[in-house]
């Protein structure tokens, strides 16, 4: 995990996470065989539009260096990519419509050379369930194919900025963020991070560089670099820990924001997903229960009752 310590303003910070990511995209053997070709996405943001301004690209299944954000939406009203205003949205998005987040994300990704940055709420038409579906199921090939994530993580909410509250004399963190970040208790932010070959890690105390060969790997990226792993059932359980209490705006998102791991994991493991468990190790994914002192309130609306999914609260196994 890396690196420096140095004030975080807009050009320093830059200049900082532009040596980070070139570094990593020159020299890391490791995070490029994860990263692989680093085909675009459906829909990405242009940001060669203009000085300002980004527009929403149509992909032509091109192969070429991209970022990505994590962030909290929280309950501020967003911007968002509709049936709508997708036209509209192809022709241009100006920054100042967009909420602080967004607009420092911007910033920041031109700053550090990238021309294409991919947003959920602008890459997705958010009320086309077919749409959001293809691309939910898509988000982990998405985020591993970037070249870095940045991620939000002490934002509450969109309006925020990438470093909420930052002071003159704030400093690049050499340790990790502590679980409890708001970016770090959202739902789809633990797939996110954990499936990104880089992540640039904005705080409200500056910025940290986090990668697969800058501090920690994970069951994935050993299997996919052909490194020793544990066995994969007792890995999958302490992902189901970690990611069971987390919060999503959508409650009904519980089983598509874990989609794209599981979807991994079956093609590494050549196991058979169901609703959160393994039909391989089902009798031992039923073992899952609340931990000490806590509650569960159930949710069989989304999962199946045998499912950890149905329920809201902390499971462990």
């Amino acid at each position: 995990m890396l690196y420096d310590t140095r004030v975080l303003d807009t050009n320093k910070g830059a200049a900082l996470a532009l040596e980070w990511s070139t570094k990593c995209a020159n020299s890391h053997e490791t995070c490029n065989a994860v990263r692989g070709h680093g085909v675009l996405p459906k829909r990405i943001l242009d940001l060669a539009t203009s000085v300002e301004d980004v527009s929403l690209y149509v992909t032509q299944g091109e192969s070429v260096p991209y970022a990505t954000l994590s962030y909290c939406w929280g309950s501020a009203t967003s911007l968002k990519t509709l049936s709508s205003n997708l036209d509209a949205h192809r022709h241009g998005i100006p920054i100042e419509a967009m909420p602080t987040t967004l607009q420092d994300a911007v910033r920041l990704a031109r700053a550090m050379g990238f021309r294409y940055l991919w947003i959920d709420a602008l890459c997705i038409v958010q009320d086309d369930p077919a749409d959001w579906a293809e691309q939910s199921a898509a988000m982990t090939d998405i985020y591993q194919r970037c070249t870095v994530n940045i991620a939000a993580l002490d934002a509450l909410d969109c309006d925020q900025g990438l470093v909420p509250k930052l002071s003159n004399h704030s400093r690049v963190l050499a340790s990790s963020a502590a679980s409890g970040d708001p970016s770090y208790t959202r739902g789809w932010v633990f797939q996110e991070t954990l499936v990104s070959p880089a992540t640039l890690r904005c705080t409200s105390a500056g910025i940290q560089w986090e990668c697969c060969q800058e501090g920690w790997a994970d069951l994935i990226r050993r299997q996919s670099t052909a490194q020793p792993s544990p066995a994969p059932i007792y890995t999958w359980h302490q992902y189901v820990a970690e990611f069971a209490d987390r919060r999503l705006s959508v409650p009904t998102d519980k089983l598509p924001a874990m989609a794209g791991v599981a979807a991994r994991f079956s093609h590494l493991f050549n196991l058979t997903y169901a609703a959160g468990l393994w039909r391989e190790h089902f009798l031992s994914g039923l073992t899952w229960g609340r931990t000490t002192g806590t509650s569960l309130v159930r949710r069989v609306d989304r999962a199946p009752s045998w499912s950890w999914a149905s329920v809201d609260g902390q499971v462990a196994y």
